[in-house]
């Protein structure tokens, strides 16, 4: 019987095979295999599908592999019928749709603790607005207040509670510690503190001091009034803060990989936007349960109940799935180590420190591994090309700290890059607070201003999942320049239709009758525009382009510019529209009195944040041009031509002219018998 055996495996027959071919030395197949017989070479069976063998092997099929020997015509035909692939390969992890079972065990629980908790979020962000701006005796004045006072203040001391808490706690017990009183808190707010607030805010003591000092004070004395209320808009910031920031992707990061991190946080980010669309039309649905309701009756209340449930649900699956997780998903091989080393305690002795044991394996591990960190840092260093923008940087002198600080604001591109991220925090600060003054006025119920924050929060996650999918469509199209501009462009046009119809509206009053709109009701919907598009661009066009923008800088440059803008461009941002706001209610009575030189603010910011955005463009090009033409310089200096032996019977490198890559003509570069150094 004849049969062919497949080249891609470990060995080939001849086409004359020599029988003594297979006689092995001393401990041959005879001393192996007792019950073998010699057979001439034509009871061979090789067969296709690799299963039929020598026919002496038949007695004993796992012979071959006694004392770890291998008989290498075996292994031959096994790899030629297993295409060439090892015969005895780890198995594959068992998949679904192309993706490891495993990595749908922990991506699919992360997916729903994300879902629930930007569900949440949605719902406490739009409620803590409707609380804090609808309640007898306050407006949206107190924001600014409030943010500066109270929540900064409060979110400080939490990250210093949380630091004692994670110092002497586990992870898990930690998790719980941190989001059960946010979900009791949520439950019991619902369910007691606003049913009860009545009995025990201090309306009389802040109506006499308001009297006292003043309507221009009612802002900072509303905190007072209402801290129940406050202490809601509080706790909603730092679930946004804590749970989403800290919380779960703290979590996250612990159980993926980094190959799973590349392939599924994308997608949580598109995930959340689809949260904000649901959650956005829960808000509504409960906020219209007014309508059924009959006379006497709390409709906020009712609606307050409806989400604060749902609120409270969502905590508890939160919950459930992290549970699910950490019992029953393995952890990455990171993890498998501390667990290894810290369970050393049950095979030693009595009256042995076992955490000491324990402690010394880890640590020793930890200096082995900080050692190969500086030894592949070493070896990048010097044995690896680094990219063509860096090697001017090394050139570069060290700076110190008071040099650095110079530098950076002596740098027009780092102060043009900060100014765009200060415009961006004081334009959006200056315009929100504003609008949502006007959104009581329009609305001044708390289910009619909860409804529309509903529809306001469904229309920022349509939004906000079409930018992100439109941008990178932008960045090709048109480029970075453009893709700056569009934020600051659309705030300018949107801001001065806002103000125009908060300042110059009577006049517009019989052209708006005719569309069923007021002046102030068409000051609210673009207001409304304004506020959606901002919220949106920021994930898909502002943070891009500010990050971008790092990138042709030199290193030091980098380093410190993004510390300093981040560390402190940011803060300055976010906080410098509610200082603004509070001088201008202090110095003008009230929010409404502050308007025109808000608007006039907000006019000067946005002119400035686009003069920034063009200058850097500038900039940012004539930097990339730069970095371009120093890589083709360097792909060219790689094709410098030889001289080839000259009547001398030297050799030598072409100089002058022929050097430059992008040059002129030479003698010797146009010499027909030059040849290349490489090919």
């Amino acid at each position: 019987m004849e049969a062919v055996l497949q080249t891609k495996g470990f060995l080939s027959l001849p086409s004359k095979p020599n029988p003594r071919a297979f006689n092995l030395p001393p401990q041959g197949l005879r001393q192996r295999f007792t019950p073998l017989k010699a057979k001439p070479l034509g009871n061979f069976s090789l067969s296709l599908n690799g299963l039929s063998k020598f026919h002496g092997f038949a007695t004993n099929p796992h012979g071959v592999f006694q004392k770890n020997r291998t008989f290498h015509i075996c292994k031959a035909e096994a790899a030629a019928a297993a295409g060439g692939q090892p015969l005895f390969a780890e198995p594959e992890p068992p998949k679904f749709m192309g993706i490891e079972t495993l990595t749908l065990k922990k991506i699919i629980p992360l997916g729903l603790m994300f879902f629930c908790i930007l569900f949440n979020y949605t719902i406490l962000r739009d409620t803590k607005d409707v609380l804090v701006v609808t309640a007898k005796g306050s407006s949206a004045e107190i924001i600014p207040f409030l943010k500066t006072w109270v929540n900064l203040p409060m979110a400080i001391g939490f990250m210093l509670l949380y630091t004692k808490l994670a110092n002497v706690m586990s992870k898990q017990a930690l998790f719980y510690t941190v989001i059960v009183p946010f979900i009791a808190f949520f439950g019991a707010f619902g369910f007691v503190l606003y049913p009860l607030s009545h009995y025990f805010h201090p309306t009389a003591f802040t109506d006499n001091l308001l009297a006292a000092l003043g309507p221009r004070f009612l802002g900072p004395l509303a905190i007072i009034r209402i801290w129940s209320f406050c202490l809601f808009y509080v706790m909603a910031e730092l679930w946004g803060s804590v749970v989403i920031s800290v919380l779960f992707w703290g979590f996250a990061n612990q159980i993926t990989t980094v190959e799973e991190a590349k392939k599924f946080y994308p997608l949580f980010g598109l995930g959340a936007n689809v949260a904000l669309i649901f959650s956005g039309r829960t808000v509504k649905y409960f906020s219209n349960m007014r309508k059924n309701l009959g006379p006497g009756v709390d409709g906020w209340a009712v609606s307050l109940k409806a989400m604060m449930t749902i609120v409270v649900v969502m905590g508890l699956a939160i919950c459930g799935l992290y549970w699910w997780v950490n019992n029953y998903v393995p952890l990455p091989s990171r993890s498998r180590t501390v667990k290894y080393f810290s369970n050393m305690r049950k095979n030693l002795g009595p009256g042995v420190d076992g955490w000491a044991v324990s402690l010394k394996a880890m640590m020793t591990i930890v200096v082995v591994m900080g050692l190969a960190i500086c030894g592949l840092y070493w070896w990048v260093n010097n044995y690896v090309p680094l990219p063509s923008r860096s090697k001017k940087k090394k050139e570069k002198p060290k700076m110190g700290t008071m040099e650095s600080l110079k530098f950076l604001v002596s740098s027009r591109y780092i102060r043009d890059l900060a100014t765009l991220v200060v415009a961006y925090g004081i334009s959006i600060n200056l315009v929100e607070v504003t609008w949502k003054s006007k959104l009581k006025a329009q609305f001044p119920s708390p289910n009619e201003y909860s409804s529309f924050m509903g529809d306001f929060s469904t229309a920022t996650g349509i939004a906000t999942f079409t930018m992100m999918l439109l941008s990178q469509w932008i960045f090709n199209k048109y480029g970075w320049g453009a893709a700056a501009k569009i934020t600051p462009t659309v705030l300018l046009l949107t801001g001065v239709g806002f103000f125009s119809l908060i300042l110059f509206g009577d006049p517009l009053t019989p052209t708006l009758a005719k569309f069923g709109m007021t002046p102030l009701l068409a000051a609210v919907f673009v207001g409304a525009m304004q506020n959606i598009f901002s919220k949106s661009a920021k994930y898909s066009l502002f943070d891009p382009c500010k990050e971008m923008a790092y990138i042709p800088l030199d290193e030091e440059t980098k380093v410190k510019g993004k510390a300093a803008i981040d560390v402190v461009c940011n803060p300055l941002g976010k906080s410098g529209g509610a200082l603004i706001q509070q001088f201008m209610i202090l110095t003008f009575g009230s929010l409404a009195n502050s308007t025109p030189y808000l608007g006039g603010i907000l006019l000067v910011i946005v002119l400035a944040w686009l003069g920034a955005a063009r200058s850097l463009d500038t900039q940012f090009t004539e930097l990339r041009q730069e970095e371009e033409l120093e890589k083709e310089m360097e792909r060219a200096a790689v094709k410098i031509p030889v001289v080839p032996e000259t009547e001398g019977g030297s050799d030598s490198l072409v100089g002058g002219p022929a050097l430059n890559p992008i040059g002129g003509d030479s003698q010797t570069g146009s010499s027909g018998t030059s040849t290349p150094r490489n090919k």
